[in-house]
């Protein structure tokens, strides 16, 4: 981007198993033909320093396929330094978003997804503590705990409240559609209450086929894109799986 009406593509990267081709490696992943799981990267990488400033590595939260390290100190050659591979919660996104303010100091970096239904019908999205000090070797050291409502809220779990909960989702409706808003804390907790690793499956959910097939393009596969960056990120191609 040094000459901004003229763009120049450097590089791009992606993981075995996202490209035509390459379904054996695909097959190898848990998730294969779950139908739920978000399989790829929504969000550029994550840079704790920018490279102009002798920053060296980046992060990559790749939805399904985990974590991975890249090292980005020669924009033009992107180089996997090492993959780690996170717990399958399936539906929603697994892996979106990774905090790196604190990875400078500590190490440190904070993994999470997000969820896409509402009601609770998927197993709540975790925020893993991951020490990547030796960014040859991450490994997960902790899990946030689970948010608890106080008493005076009346109900014991988040989910009893409705509308969607977990990282990055505040509790508001983003399917179409009327939703009662006044059903009764009974109600609620029988029917749409999460424990505290998983939730109800709506009965209407199909079971996942016998057989492992690759998504479409539009929603299996996902793309880094590298150009030279301007600031502390650089953007990445891929199709975004909701709001």
């Amino acid at each position: 981007m040094s000459d901004p009406a003229h763009p120049r593509l450097l590089d791009t990267w992606h993981l075995p198993g996202q490209r035509t081709g390459e379904d054996a490696a695909y097959r190898q992943n848990p998730r294969c033909g779950n139908r739920t799981s978000w399989m790829g990267a929504r969000m550029p990488l994550f840079l704790p320093k920018p490279v102009e400033k002798g920053g060296r590595y980046a992060f990559a939260a790749m939805g399904g396929y985990g974590l991975t390290v890249l090292d980005v100190s020669d924009p033009s050659n992107l180089r996997t330094v090492s993959h780690l591979d996170l717990p399958a919660s399936v539906s929603g996104t697994e892996g979106d978003n990774i905090d790196v303010s604190q990875y400078e100091k500590t190490g440190m970096i904070y993994y999470s997804g997000y969820p896409l239904t509402e009601d609770c019908y998927e197993p709540y999205k975790d925020v893993y503590q991951i020490d990547a000090k030796d960014p040859e070797n991450p490994r997960v050291v902790g899990v946030l705990p689970r948010p608890v409502p106080p008493r005076s809220a009346g109900i014991t779990d988040y989910c009893q409240r409705r509308g969607s909960f977990g990282p990055k989702r505040t509790g508001y409706y983003t399917n179409p559609g009327k939703h009662d808003a006044l059903a009764s804390s009974a109600t609620a907790s029988t029917t749409r209450a999460c424990s505290s690793s998983t939730c109800r499956t709506p009965p209407t959910r199909r079971s996942p086929p016998t057989s492992c097939r690759r998504r479409t393009a539009a929603t299996r596969r996902s793309t880094r894109t590298a150009t030279r960056p301007t600031g502390s990120t650089w953007s990445g191609t891929g199709t975004s799986p909701g709001p």
